[in-house]
């Protein structure tokens, strides 16, 4: 494999005026980053990444912080739409959008691939079963596994929701094409990384 020293002078030669950011989009694109590339560009980035930006805050520590608020500012967009399916919450949402694509998961299998506590998570299923929203069926090999579906009564709520949030703001909008393509791949990227270490499906599988 070519080290990501060869990779960038010829990327360099090719695009003189391009940024790191360019680089990583070209490797997407170019299908190379391989696993043991990616890990090779991490370690190398890694001192670059860890550079303080304010007092004791890293440029990592500020990314994390601009996600999750970025997440905040997606579940206020959200509230007053999904409110409207008596929906409380995106997270709510996603459990009712992640069964309309994969049926027959298991209670625990569909919490934690929406990466939720379980405390929480089964509160909010009990709700969906008492609305009539889910079916719960015994797994056919095994009667001690309950799955989940959507009733049709759940799958009219999520198709209402989607069409509803299409008219929710958006929150890429600053940005434009070429920089929203850009967010989209470094997103990706991170998405597959982090579920392969957690097991779980990542998001372009599951939207696929």
């Amino acid at each position: 494999m070519k080290s990501i020293e060869h990779l960038w002078k010829r990327f360099e030669n090719q695009h003189p005026k391009a940024t790191l950011t360019d680089f990583g989009v070209w490797l997407i694109k170019n299908d190379v980053p391989e696993k043991e590339l990616v890990k090779q560009t991490m370690r190398q980035d890694n001192s670059s990444v860890k550079k303080k930006v304010s007092g004791r805050m890293t440029s990592t520590d500020m990314v994390g912080i601009f996600i999750s608020r970025l997440y905040r500012f997606l579940r206020m967009a959200s509230k007053d739409l999904l409110a409207k399916h008596d929906i409380a919450s995106i997270d709510e949402f996603a459990l009712l959008a992640t069964l309309l694509v994969h049926p027959g998961m298991t209670k625990t299998e569909l919490l934690k691939q929406n990466l939720m506590e379980i405390t929480t998570g089964s509160e909010m299923l009990k709700r969906f079963v008492a609305r009539k929203w889910l079916i719960e069926q015994r797994d056919k090999n095994d009667k001690r596994i309950t799955r989940l579906s959507l009733s049709a009564k759940g799958q009219q709520i999520i198709f209402a929701c989607m069409q509803t949030l299409d008219d929710i703001e958006d929150i890429l909008s600053p940005l434009n094409t070429k920089e929203q393509e850009t967010l989209y791949h470094i997103l990706n990227r991170l998405d597959a990384f982090h579920s392969e270490k957690h097991q779980v499906k990542q998001v372009s599988s599951i939207i696929s």
